[in-house]
Parts: C-alpha cells; sequence; structure tokens
C-alpha cells in the first residue's frame, strides 16, 4: 500500500459509533447516501474504542479527548498516568529533587503548604493517590504543621456527586498521617476552565488564593452533605472556604498534582505569572510553586515530571518526513484534533498549519443543526482543490453535540448535514487521486436509549467505531472483516483499535511505523 496517493485525508466523525438498526440509533434512521456508499463500494471495518478494557476504564464511558491522542499517537493510552504510578511504585517519586525542594522551601520558612488539584479516581485529569504521595513526602521530611488542601471537584471524569466519598477518603488519610486540613473546595467549572473564561478562574483564585468567598464551612463533609441535599452538584460547586481562612502567603510552597495539563492551566498561569493581567490580582512573593508535569513553556513553574509528555505523535513524524499538514474543526473539538491528536503539543508541528473554523454563536443551539459543517467542508476542499497539504484531519462534531441535546429530530437533520459534507469531502479527495479516512472519536447518535435503563441516552457510549477507507484502488474491496450484512455494521467484529489508525496512514503516506506506536497497520 505504499503507492503514496496523496492527499491523505481523515475525517472524524464525533459521537458517530456503531451498534444495531433500532429507532434509537439515529445513525441508523438519518438519510445518509454518502456515508452509504462508502461502506457499499469500499473497506470498512470497526474498532474498538479508547478504555475498552475493564482495569483502565473511567466511569464507563470513552473520552473524545482520549480517543483523539490515541488517533494522533498510535498509542492506546497517555502515558503519564502509568508514569507517576511507576515513579511512587518504585519510590522514586519521594526522592524527586524538585518536589523535595519545594517541601524544604517551608520548612526553611516556616511557611505554608498548599496543595491544590482534583479528587478522585477519573484517571482523565488527577489521582488522589498522587495527592497522598506528596502528603506522604511532606510527613517524611517532618513538615505536618501548616500543610492545606485546595480540593478541586469532578462531576465530569467521575459522576456528579462522587466527591463526597472521595473526600471522606481523603479526610481518613489525613488523619492516619496526622497531617493536612482541607480548607477550600471548588467545582471544576471554575478552577478547571481551558477555554479562558477567566471570570471562572477569578472567583477559583479568589478562593484558593486569598480565601475569598461568600459560602464558608467549618467542616467540608458536612458542608457538602448539606450541598447534595439542596440539589447542588460537584461539576459547578461554588468556590467555598473555611471559616478560619487559610490564604496563601509569601514563602509559601504550592504544588499543583493535576497529571493533565490543560484543564489546569489557568489557575496555574493566574498564580504563578508574575505579570498576569488578565483580572486583579493580590500579588504574592517568593512563592515556590511546582506542578506534576511541565504546563507550559512559558508559564514560570518548575515539575516533578519533565519528560513525561514527549509530544511524540503522526503529525511529528509527518512533519519529519518534510510532508504539510493541516487540521480544520470547529471550536467544539478544535482541542481534540490538534493538542490532543498531537500528542498534547502546545503548537503546530513544522510544515502544519491549524484552522479554528468558529462554532456559531447562538442562544437556540437546536436551531443550527449543520453548526459550522459547511464552513468546515469549503475551507478542506479548497485546499485539497489546491493541493495544499498532503496530510489533512477533518472533523465534524454535529452527530455527538446533538445527541449530547438529546434532541433527536435536530440530530437527524445534523448527520444528514455532515453527509453532505462528507460526500464533498470524498468527491475532492478521489478526483485528486487521494485516500480517504473516515473514522469516529466515540460513540453517542448511535444509542440514544440506555439499554439497561430505557432511559434517554446523552453520553459517550462504549460501542465500536466506524473505520473505512477509499481511493481509487480500493473501490469494489472488503474490509478485514469481510462485507457488512446489508451495511449493518453491528455485525461485524472489531479489527482493531483507534490506536492502529495512525500506522495504517502512514503506510499509506509511505511512511515507517516508529517505535512509540502501539498500534499496527490494518492493511
Amino acid at each position: 500500500m505504499n503507492k503514496n496517493n496523496k492527499p491523505v485525508v481523515l475525517v472524524i466523525l464525533s459521537g458517530w459509533g456503531v451498534a444495531p438498526v433500532s429507532e434509537s440509533n439515529i445513525i441508523s434512521q438519518a438519510n445518509l447516501p454518502n456515508w452509504q456508499k462508502l461502506i457499499k463500494n469500499y473497506p470498512i471495518m470497526t474498532l474498538l474504542p479508547v478504555n475498552h478494557e475493564p482495569e483502565i476504564l473511567s466511569y464507563k464511558f470513552t473520552a473524545s479527548e482520549l480517543a483523539n491522542y490515541s488517533l494522533g499517537t498510535g498509542c492506546e493510552k497517555m502515558q503519564i498516568l502509568s508514569t507517576v504510578n511507576k515513579s511512587i511504585k518504585d519510590e522514586n517519586f519521594f526522592t524527586n529533587r524538585n518536589l523535595l525542594a519545594t517541601l524544604e522551601n517551608v520548612k526553611n520558612n516556616h511557611s505554608s503548604l498548599h496543595l491544590i488539584g482534583l479528587l478522585g479516581e477519573g484517571k482523565m485529569n488527577a489521582s488522589q493517590n498522587h495527592l497522598y504521595a506528596i502528603l506522604e513526602t511532606a510527613v517524611k521530611l517532618g513538615i505536618k504543621d501548616r500543610v492545606y488542601i485546595h480540593a478541586i471537584l469532578d462531576g465530569e471524569d467521575s459522576p456528579n456527586q462522587n466527591a463526597l466519598s472521595y473526600l471522606k477518603d481523603l479526610d481518613n488519610k489525613l488523619t492516619e498521617l496526622k497531617v493536612g486540613k482541607i480548607v477550600s473546595l471548588s467545582g471544576r467549572y471554575y478552577a478547571m476552565d481551558r477555554n479562558y473564561n477567566w471570570d471562572r478562574t477569578k472567583i477559583a483564585y479568589q478562593s484558593i488564593v486569598e480565601g475569598e468567598s461568600n459560602e464558608t464551612f467549618k467542616n467540608p463533609i458536612e458542608f457538602l452533605e448539606k450541598k447534595y441535599a439542596e440539589g447542588k452538584k460537584d461539576y459547578d460547586l461554588t468556590p467555598s472556604v473555611l471559616e478560619t481562612k487559610k490564604v496563601l502567603e509569601n514563602n509559601d510552597s504550592v504544588v499543583f498534582f493535576n497529571f493533565r495539563p490543560d484543564y489546569i492551566r489557568q489557575l496555574v498561569q493566574s498564580v504563578a505569572i508574575p505579570g498576569f493581567a488578565k483580572f486583579k490580582r493580590q500579588q504574592k512573593n517568593n512563592l515556590a510553586i511546582l506542578s506534576l508535569v511541565e504546563c507550559g513553556k512559558n508559564i514560570p513553574v518548575a515539575s516533578i515530571f519533565t519528560d513525561v509528555i514527549d509530544n511524540q505523535s503522526l503529525s511529528k513524524v509527518i512533519s519529519d518526513a518534510g510532508l504539510r499538514q493541516v487540521k480544520i474543526a470547529e471550536s467544539f473539538k478544535y482541542p481534540h484534533v490538534t493538542y490532543f491528536f498531537n500528542g498534547l503539543t502546545e503548537s503546530p508541528q513544522k510544515n502544519e498549519k491549524w484552522e479554528l473554523i468558529p462554532s456559531l454563536h447562538t442562544l437556540d443551539l437546536l436551531s443550527l443543526p449543520e453548526l459550522n459543517s459547511y464552513e468546515i467542508a469549503k475551507v478542506a476542499t479548497k485546499i485539497i482543490d489546491k493541493e495544499a497539504c498532503d496530510f489533512m484531519v477533518v472533523n465534524f462534531a454535529g452527530a455527538d453535540v446533538f445527541a449530547r441535546c438529546g434532541n433527536e429530530e435536530v440530530l437527524l437533520q445534523s448527520c444528514h448535514e455532515i453527509d453532505k459534507c462528507l460526500g464533498d469531502i470524498l468527491d475532492y479527495t478521489l478526483i485528486k487521486d487521494g485516500t480517504l479516512f473516515v473514522v469516529s472519536d466515540g460513540g453517542n447518535a448511535e444509542q440514544m436509549i440506555n439499554i439497561n435503563t430505557d432511559d434517554k441516552n446523552i453520553k459517550t457510549t462504549n460501542n465500536p467505531l466506524p473505520f473505512v477507507v477509499a481511493n481509487t484502488d480500493l473501490l469494489g474491496l472488503a474490509g478485514s472483516s469481510g462485507d457488512p450484512l446489508e451495511g449493518d455494521l453491528s455485525l461485524i467484529k472489531p479489527m482493531g483499535t483507534l490506536a492502529d489508525v495512525a500506522p495504517t496512514i502512514l503506510k499509506f503516506l509511505g511512511l515507517e511505523k516508529p517505535d512509540f506506536m502501539s498500534g499496527h497497520s490494518l492493511f
């Protein structure tokens, strides 16, 4: 398959999973002539979604961020979590130079230690065991007084009233170690915004750093129990502080223990950057600030792990080969096809361009089933027509967005509009003797009813995902699983995972698969 059919185009259909034909399977009910043409005429197979192994499931559902990471790196899971866990198991964590220096600062200045991060075992952003390892290191150094935990509550990677159990577990650990006190609580809506809603970050900052909040508590567990009784959720819990405020002071040490940098970055910036100007704040001097992993090149913060994110990806391999590439998506999925697809890389590779198509702003999203799909297709086909790239990634978000809204009528229309755009991209790619890959980063629209409860399902499913490859040489050929009976993809056995997509693309580009990719070519 080393024909080097160019351009090579990867279209990612978010929310487009595989399930038996039914009324709740909107993909099977929608008018999709171009999708049906692909299934009928070109090799089609299904893939397992990310986190299909029981031991690495994250609250039962897959995550599109991890899916795009897997698509773009050829790796089944991020290496960050396993690297940190191994370091703790091997006890290298407890002798980390930067961690010890940050803790010694507390002893040398008779100051306080503030630990900030997400509670829980969602395994998408943070692990509570990492917090415990930091606490154990502090105890070993004789630091027991003035250790303050600023807990961020989840509600996204874990169920939305699960923080209470995590808080109780933390409280038990603090009692066991005879160290620390929980001094603030904040929903991730405020403390972990990554979309530049600085007004939210400001509210979290004021509670964590300045101890300012309209909500106070004596006992964090009793406080959260009361909030649950009032119907409040973890995700958007208003930042709240201990009645006897424990604010950040000059010479204090601060450790952010999230292992995923993008969601915690804005809060880190607000604490760490000297000339920070997104909102007015009290300047704290001589803070010793540490993060679990690097948060960004321009953020003056040391990290416990400096080489966990090596940014190896399909995009880097393509760039190193001197090829041109472009990523196109609207705002809903822009980080997924850029930052995550590129292996957590903050900026484009050499000869790579990122095209952000702004999502249309409207109070009535349901009135726009097409979202900005036509603009995405217009930009993509123009680039293909001009032969301006060798590799392209395009995302269409509509099936995922409207499945989450739960409106089946609008979802039907959205899938139809996406199908039109898919047909345009297919036509332009084949005219240029190129190869089109179509895959999904997670199911949703194919199962609008939860089969266990009969309730409406608006979350990502764990169903198989479609993968089709089209070029002039493959016309009429079947996939490795054979042709699906009457086009029903649920009848064919999955032949791989999302990690196999990147090695497959490299084979069609005539490039060697690098050692870091765990996936394998499906052709």
